[in-house]
């Protein structure tokens, strides 16, 4: 059978298309399967037990990742660093004085300014104060590192308006305002550490200074305890955002912002009842950006995102369709730092029935999600929780302990083929 040149050249042109086609599926199953997560690194220590490894991103000229960590057993918090391209820049350096399980680092975004906020008891370790004895009252300490953590300030207590001591202070959060030079530390006061809270508070100082702010309160509600505190701030022109999330679990969701540098806050409450068992707001990664979110979780097997795209002045609700065979055991949130539709896509890590992981893509400004399972399996030895963090470069991070002594640092890339298949 004689086949002519232009009968041989379309069959060579169909089948170099195949050949194409071929590779593209393989290419594209490999990004769906890989590209979504790679180990960069491991973060292991000799002795003591690993507390809630957490990220610390400073953006300032020298961009750097943090990952820091407690240690309850020798009153220490440590954190190790690494750089944006994921190398290890530093062995593992510690402070040691703190107590218990509430601590926070941040810093002042110059690679060597580092601050460390948390909460411990005045003398002992006892939970409740009374009016003979105040020794196991908490109070909020604050210590200061100006070479990178080699070297930390003796600890501060932030000093108090009222003088009852009868009064515990946690959950501290510290703020670094840049163009006011200053550190903001919010907290709640309550009546007892482990029973009811009565107010969020905070107070702040420059930080060429000694001198603390008098104490303010944003908001009291006297009876149901605060369980959980996170602080953000935003810039739109000259104006400045203070946004801070209060959680009441079963109780409450609160939103508290300022517009005027904390002279006065505006107050609303998100959700109430059962629908705010579990609450993890976070601020889109640009500090000039508009956009917040929140996945709250309640009744085990429901889930729903909360957003706002005018600096807190409006939120906005979307119910996460519910799944009765598959219980929300934990997740957390961050941003997608880049991607088609930057700037609005939030993603939620979750573990359902404590083995199965999956990875929900939200678009913020159209409500629209997508689900992708292919996530690798982050099991623990302990408690399996883990953080993600979006700030700066191309992809999102998550720190997870993988057993009592060490924790697995991973990224995902969002700019990957996951985002680019996703059309909003």
């Amino acid at each position: 059978m004689y086949i002519s040149r232009y009968e041989r050249t379309i069959y060579l042109i169909g089948f170099m298309k195949y050949l194409l086609l071929l590779l593209a599926i393989a290419i594209v199953g490999t990004n769906a399967k890989l590209a979504w997560w790679e180990e960069v690194g491991a973060v292991n220590v000799s002795s003591g037990t690993m507390e809630n490894p957490r990220f610390y991103v400073d953006v300032g000229k020298n961009s750097s990742v943090y990952i820091y960590w407690g240690f309850s057993t020798n009153r220490s918090v440590c954190f190790t660093k690494f750089s944006f391209d994921h190398k290890p820049l530093s062995g593992v350096k510690c402070y040691q004085g703190y107590y218990g399980s509430q601590y926070y680092l941040t810093g002042k975004g110059d690679d060597k300014v580092l601050y460390i906020v948390y909460s411990a008891p005045r003398k002992g370790s006892g939970y409740e104060c009374s009016s003979s004895s105040t020794d196991g009252c908490y109070e909020t300490y604050f210590v200061e590192s100006a070479d990178d953590g080699l070297t930390w300030s003796s600890p501060v207590k932030v000093p108090r308006k009222d003088m009852d001591d009868q009064y515990h202070r946690t959950l501290p959060k510290a703020l670094y305002i840049p163009h006011t030079d200053r550190i903001v530390i919010f907290y709640v006061m309550s009546a007892s550490a482990i029973l009811p809270s009565t107010s969020v508070r905070f107070t702040a100082r420059s930080t060429g200074s000694t001198v603390w702010s008098t104490e303010k309160t944003i908001t009291s509600n006297g009876i149901y305890a605060f369980t959980e505190l996170n602080a953000y701030y935003s810039k739109d022109g000259p104006n400045t955002y203070l946004h801070v999330f209060a959680l009441q679990a079963t109780f409450g969701f609160h939103y508290l912002r300022s517009t005027t540098n904390g002279v006065s806050w505006e107050r609303k409450l998100l959700l109430s009842g059962e629908n705010s068992y579990s609450c993890h707001p976070v601020h889109e990664p640009d500090l000039y950006s508009n956009i917040l979110f929140a996945a709250c979780s309640y009744n085990y097997y429901n889930m729903q995102f909360l957003s706002s795209e005018d600096f807190g002045a409006t939120w906005r609700y979307k119910q996460f369709p519910k799944n009765d065979s598959s219980y929300i055991y934990t997740y957390s949130v961050a941003f997608s730092p880049e991607g088609k539709a930057k700037d609005k896509i939030a993603l939620i890590l979750l573990q359902r029935n404590y083995q199965d992981n999956e990875v929900i893509l939200y678009n913020v400004a159209t409500q629209e999600y997508r689900q992708n399972t292919e996530v690798p399996k982050f099991t623990s030895a302990v408690s399996t929780k883990w953080y993600l963090d979006g700030r700066g470069m191309s992809h999102v991070r998550v720190i997870w302990p993988k057993n009592y002594q060490n924790a697995t640092y991973q990224i995902y890339h969002p700019a990957g083929s996951t985002t680019e298949n996703i059309a909003y």
